[in-house]
């Protein structure tokens, strides 16, 4: 609202109707970009040719394609999907890989970095929790690779096998209140 500019005579009811128009529009450019960036990033992991995935991101791909270079030393899985039977979820994990020779889920997330900062989630912690924990009973480290969707700069937020172990606590407790509340119980389908 505050960066579109307002017809000279427009009704207030008429303008809030297109900022909320203006708004869906820069949603969906912005998935558009995401989606876009993450096939870039499969590519570069899966060592395939990215093609026309390149055109207008050439700083996201050289910068990925140096953290592959630099970091990963196996590849394990690559947008696989993960099933935990015993707590009854499913997600599709986008890279398990050796980095320096340690076995660690990655995860990749488009966000707008701020004074070329950009900073992780507490639900990004959720989400590889259940992913490491698909993966394996063991505890193990995990990352977010964080990528600016305009400049393509790179930052690694890491996160250690106790971190996601306590995270996988809180994750499996929220799953019993999805449970609860959904009076759903997918582990019920699994017997």
């Amino acid at each position: 609202a505050l960066s579109l500019p307002r017809i000279e005579g427009e009704a207030d009811t008429a303008f809030a109707k297109r900022v909320v128009l203006d708004s869906r529009k820069e949603v969906e450019a912005a998935a558009a970009r995401g989606t876009q960036i993450h096939a870039l990033a499969e590519a570069i992991i899966n060592q395939e040719e990215p093609g026309d995935l390149v055109n207008g991101y050439e700083q996201h791909y050289a910068g990925l394609k140096e953290w592959r270079e630099c970091c990963v030393t196996k590849v394990h899985a690559s947008e696989s999907v993960l099933v935990n039977k015993d707590q009854g979820y499913a997600g599709r994990v986008d890279l398990i890989c050796d980095i320096h020779g340690e076995i660690e889920v990655v995860d990749f997330k488009t966000r707008k970095f701020k004074n070329g900062k950009a900073a992780g989630y507490e639900t990004d912690l959720l989400q590889l929790s259940a992913y490491a924990y698909a993966f394996t009973d063991e505890g193990m480290a995990c990352r977010n690779i964080l990528i600016d969707p305009v400049t393509g700069q790179l930052a690694e937020v890491k996160y250690t096998a106790e971190q996601v172990c306590f995270a996988f606590e809180a994750f499996t407790s929220i799953c019993k209140v999805w449970r609860w509340l959904k009076k759903y119980d997918p582990r019920e389908l699994a017997t």
